[in-house]
């Protein structure tokens, strides 16, 4: 772990949320091994206001697992405006988990099943008032067990067993 490091980089407002990671044998000059983007324009996560909304862990003998709230705007058509400017509807609310596969320039990102809190098709209400009541877009938690995971927003909580099911 030491030859690579995982970063997120929370451009939020521009065009989803992208995670990062980075190869940083030669600290002078960190190459980026993997991009991976979550969702489109509107996209956001408490981690950008939090830093406690990330959690990791680093269980004996095996991989690295992270994980971050996250409200993904996605679909095919945007909800209003075009091009680097068009706004996608809000498809779910919960947390983005991943883990760490393979060491040195070889690491990966591998995509964990998502604990999807909430999920509601359609149009977006006013971005506002809708996101300020989704605790993924600001005060959501969670924790990380070998078990599985617990996630925390709005007095509400949410679980995933060690497989991955809700």
């Amino acid at each position: 772990l030491a030859s690579v490091a995982p970063s997120i980089a929370l451009f939020a407002l521009f065009q989803g949320v992208q995670l990062n990671l980075f190869d940083v044998r030669d600290p002078a000059a960190p190459a980026v091994l993997q991009r991976v983007l979550v969702g489109k324009r509107g996209s956001t996560t408490a981690l950008l206001r939090h830093p406690h909304a990330y959690s990791q862990l680093q269980a004996p003998g095996a991989n690295l697992q992270f994980a971050l709230p996250a409200r993904v705007h996605d679909g095919e058509e945007p909800q209003y405006g075009d091009g680097d400017w068009a706004w996608y509807p809000w498809s779910w609310s919960g947390l983005l988990r991943y883990e760490l596969r393979g060491s040195g320039a070889s690491a990966r990102l591998a995509a964990l099943p998502s604990l999807v809190a909430e999920r509601q098709p359609g149009s977006t209400p006013e971005f506002g008032a809708s996101q300020a009541f989704d605790p993924a877009a600001d005060t959501a938690r969670s924790v990380l067990f070998e078990q599985g995971t617990l996630y925390v927003g709005n007095g509400r909580f949410w679980h995933l067993d060690a497989a991955g099911m809700q």
